[in-house]
């Protein structure tokens, strides 16, 4: 990794003008990433890889939001950045707390189904897919499927032509009656 070439103060006055500038973005990263990764780390208890994905977490929603014409004062970015930290890492322990088995970042469907079939469990998996699906709407077995596709809720939103709080309610019932499903072993 290479050293920033910019201080944080040159930085920040670089992207409050121009938020897509990427050397000033390269400088940014290398700059917070200790900084954002120690605090994500202590929320997660050091869990290293989670920490290192949450910590990634952080600055996706930095390049998201783009902040940087109100967020100008270096202690102020931090200030920004340890809430931001704080919030990612307890929606992560939300998720966990809700799902002990699931221990990554990778998406809604995690919560619900086991991981994808290998050749030894293909049948396995496909009844459970059948049994799964059985009964669900049309428009529940697209949202399925495209949950199983790794489609996160925005873009489904954009596919379906739905709003976005029309999709999450959607995935959010659907995930509770497959997890009820699950639960009451009719997928077993």
């Amino acid at each position: 990794m290479t050293a920033p070439r910019l201080t944080l103060e040159e930085t920040l006055a670089r992207l409050s003008s121009l938020p897509t500038d990427e050397a000033a973005w390269t400088d940014l990263y290398l700059r917070l990433w200790p900084f954002v990764l120690g605090r994500v780390a202590r929320h997660v208890h050091g869990s290293s890889t989670a920490a290192e994905d949450l910590a990634q977490e952080v600055f996706l929603r930095l390049a998201h939001y783009k902040p940087f014409d109100r967020l100008t004062n270096p202690d102020e970015l931090r200030a920004y950045l340890t809430v931001m930290c704080r919030n990612v890492a307890s929606n992560y322990i939300r998720r966990l707390l809700r799902n002990p088995a699931t221990d990554s970042l990778e998406g809604p469907l995690s919560e619900v189904l086991p991981a994808p079939a290998t050749s030894d469990n293909a049948s396995a998996e496909e009844d459970l897919w059948r049994t799964l699906s059985e009964g669900l709407s049309p428009r529940d077995r697209e949202l399925l499927s495209l949950l199983v596709a790794g489609f996160d809720t925005r873009e489904i939103a954009e596919a379906s032509g739905a709003t976005y709080g029309t999709t999450a309610v959607r995935m959010w019932r659907l995930r509770q009656r497959l997890r009820r499903r699950l639960a009451a072993g009719e997928g077993s």
